[in-house]
C-alpha cells in the first residue's frame, strides 16, 4: 500500500516508548501540555523546529495553523526543558533498531566507536562532541552519547560487553581505555601512535616503537608482544611509603606498512591464532565506515548547522537532530536488504537522504500547508517594529523612481 504523511506518522509512533506520558513527567519535559493535545504531538512540534531548520518564530506559526497554538517563545522553552526528554527518546529508538549483543551462536559482534566535535556559527573551536557507536553488520548507529568539549574520547561511554569486537581510532589507545576493555573482558583493535602509550618488554624496559618502523615492509607487517604497566587501582593512592603497585596487560603490537613512507601502528588483545597481523590491518580498514556515517550526519541530517553555540537550546537541538536520524535509519536499512545480487552496490547516501526526507516531510509537511493556506496565520510571520524609524528616502531617488513609472 502507498505511504501517506499519516501512516507514516503512524510508524513513527510506534518506535516510540509506549509511556510516553509517564517518561516525560517524570524527566520534566513539561508541567501542563497547553496548546498540544498529546505528548507525541509536543514530540512532533519540537522534531518539527529541528526537521525544518526554521526559526522559532516560522515553526510557531506553523504549528498553530496546523491547530496546536503556541508562541515562538514558549517552543523555545519547551525545547529547553526536553533535553532528557530527548535523550531518552533517541537512546530508545537505536536501542529498538539493533540487537545489543549477539544470540548463541552467532560470534562476535564487531562496534566501532569514534566522535565528532560540532562547532556553532563564528566558532574557532569545539562546542558539542557527539560520541556514536555504530554497528558494522548493520551499518546502523546503535548509541550515542553528546558530551561538551571537555569529554574526551572513551570506551566507557558506550555500552560494550564481552560479545563485542570494538574498532577505534588514534585517540582511544590509553592505558585507562585499555584496561577498562580488559576488565570487560572486550577483544579490541585501536590504531595507536607510537609515542602516546608506553609500553614495555617482558623484562620492564621502555620500548621505543619507532626502532622497529623499519622492520615493516610492505606486505610483511612487523608484529611483537609487550606489555602495559599499570601502577595503582583506578581511583587509589598507594600508601606513603609504599611501592606502587605494578599490574602488567600483554598487548600485541602491529606495524603496518601503507605506503614506502606510511606505517600504521595498531594494538590489540585478538588471539594471533585467530587473526595474524595482515587479517587486522584489513579488519581496521572496516573502521572508515563510522566516517562515512559522520558525513551524512553532518550533511544530510544537518548537524554541521548549529544555529547556536552555547545558547540554552543547543544540545537539545542537537539531540533533536539525531533522533530524526535514528528514526530515518529505523524506517529504511542504510545498507539495503540482504539477498540481492553482490554486484549491486547499496548507496547508503542515497537511501538516508530519501529516509529523512521522508520522515521530515511526515513530520513537517502539514503544518507547512496549513500555514501557507492560511492568510490569517501568516500575518504571525509579520517582522517586529524596529526601533527607529526608516529613513524617508531622499529626493533624488524619488525623483529617479518617478521617471521610472513614467517610463
Amino acid at each position: 500500500m502507498p505511504i501517506t504523511p499519516e501512516t507514516l506518522r503512524a510508524r513513527l509512533r510506534v518506535l516510540l516508548p509506549s509511556n510516553l506520558l509517564e517518561l516525560a513527567r517524570m524527566l520534566k519535559a513539561f508541567v501542563r501540555l497547553r496548546g498540544f493535545e498529546s505528548v507525541e504531538a509536543l514530540v512532533f512540534a519540537l522534531l518539527h523546529y529541528a526537521g525544518g531548520d526554521a526559526s522559532f518564530k516560522d515553526t510557531a506559526a506553523c504549528l498553530s495553523a496546523a491547530g496546536s497554538p503556541i508562541s515562538h517563545s514558549a517552543l523555545q522553552e519547551r525545547l529547553v526543558d526536553a533535553e532528557a526528554f530527548l535523550g531518552h527518546l533517541l537512546s530508545h529508538v537505536l536501542a529498538g533498531g539493533v540487537e545489543t549483543s549477539a544470540g548463541p551462536g552467532q560470534g562476535r559482534v564487531l562496534r566501532i566507536v569514534d566522535a565528532t566535535s560540532v562547532s556553532g556559527p563564528g566558532a574557532t573551536g569545539t562546542d558539542l562532541r557527539v560520541h556514536a557507536l555504530f554497528d558494522e553488520q548493520s551499518k546502523r548507529l546503535v548509541a550515542v552519547k553528546v558530551t561538551g568539549d571537555h569529554v574526551g574520547e572513551s570506551s566507557a561511554l558506550h555500552p560494550l560487553g564481552c560479545e563485542s569486537v570494538k574498532l577505534g581510532d588514534r585517540a582511544y589507545p590509553t592505558v585507562k581505555n585499555i584496561v577498562s576493555l580488559e576488565d570487560r573482558g572486550v577483544e579490541y583493535l585501536i590504531r595507536l601512535i607510537p609515542e602516546t602509550l608506553p609500553v614495555y618488554d617482558a623484562d620492564g624496559r621502555r620500548r621505543d616503537l619507532r626502532e622497529c618502523e623499519c622492520d615493516a615492509l610492505v606486505g610483511r607487517p612487523f608484529e611483537e608482544t609487550a606489555w602495559l604497566h599499570v601502577k595503582s587501582p583506578a581511583g587509589k593512592r598507594p600508601l606513603r611509603g609504599a611501592r606502587p603497585v605494578v599490574r602488567r596487560v600483554a598487548v600485541r603490537i602491529v606495524a603496518v606498512r601503507v605506503t614506502p613512507e606510511t606505517v600504521i601502528w595498531l594494538v590489540t588483545n585478538l588471539p594471533a591464532d585467530k587473526v595474524d597481523a595482515e587479517g587486522l590491518s584489513q579488519l581496521y580498514r572496516v573502521r572508515w565506515q563510522v566516517e562515512l556515517m559522520f558525513k551524512r550526519m553532518k550533511s544530510l541530517g544537518g548537524l554541521g548547522r548549529m544555529k547556536s553555540r552555547n545558547g540554552p537550546s543547543a544540545r537539545a537541538w542537537l539531540l533533536a537532530k539525531l533522533l530524526l536520524f535514528a528514526l530515518a535509519q529505523a524506517h529504511v536499512r542504510p545498507a539495503g536488504p540482504k539477498g540481492e545480487t553482490e554486484r549491486s552496490l547499496h548507496s547508503a547516501w542515497s537511501r538516508t537522504r530519501v529516509a529523512l526526507a521522508a520522515v521530515i516531510l511526515a513530520i513537517t509537511g502539514y503544518a507547512v500547508l496549513a500555514l501557507a493556506s492560511c492568510e490569517t496565520a501568516m500575518l504571525r510571520l509579520r517582522n517586529t517594529p524596529s526601533r527607529r524609524p526608516m529613513q524617508r528616502p531622499s529626493r533624488a531617488l524619488q525623483h529617479s523612481l518617478g521617471l521610472w513609472q513614467a517610463a
